[in-house]
């Protein structure tokens, strides 16, 4: 398990706990959003409606079946998310998720960034790779709640202070 650090700078409070790597200490970093209600929305709202088919003799069950089976496949997710982060800034590189099933962290480099498109919902990334160019998305309804702004507007100053942001 990574250490535990001190405060990141100045007015970015989000990182007070944020893993450390052996290189340095995060600049920021945004934890996930506890989706355990979604989960548990869904399989009781799924139960409902198999009792409700059970009852009435319609041809829903297996609808709720796959609505009970993903709401089971959210609630484990969603416990194996909690207190992890899903996005990390570093001063050469970061860390994030790369899409709303995943919990595992990518490491982007700053230098292979090669264009950045900010929108309320997500920073798209044009990465450069070996074999020619590769599109990264940062999903900001992962990140919790109250810290999404927040971490909007850091990753929006980022990728201007790196000269790739393109603002339509």
């Amino acid at each position: 398990m990574p250490a535990k650090t001190a405060p990141c700078s100045e007015g970015v409070a989000a990182c007070e706990d944020a893993p450390a790597t052996t290189a340095e200490t995060p600049l920021a970093a945004y934890r996930f959003m506890d989706e355990r209600v979604w989960g548990w929305t869904l399989v009781l709202g799924s139960l409902a409606l198999f009792f409700f088919a059970l009852y009435h003799g319609t041809g829903i069950m297996s609808g709720s079946i796959l609505c009970f089976i993903m709401g089971i496949i959210r609630l484990v997710q969603a416990q194996q998310r909690l207190g992890r982060h899903a996005c990390i800034l570093y001063r050469d590189h970061l860390e994030c998720v790369s899409g709303a099933w995943t919990s595992d962290l990518v490491s982007i480099p700053y230098a292979s960034i090669r264009e950045a498109r900010y929108s309320s919902s997500k920073l798209r990334l044009l990465l450069a790779s070996g074999d020619g160019t590769t599109r990264f998305n940062v999903y900001f309804y992962v990140l919790e709640g109250d810290k999404r702004d927040e971490a909007r507007a850091v990753l929006r100053d980022k990728m201007r202070e790196l000269g790739v942001l393109r603002e339509d």
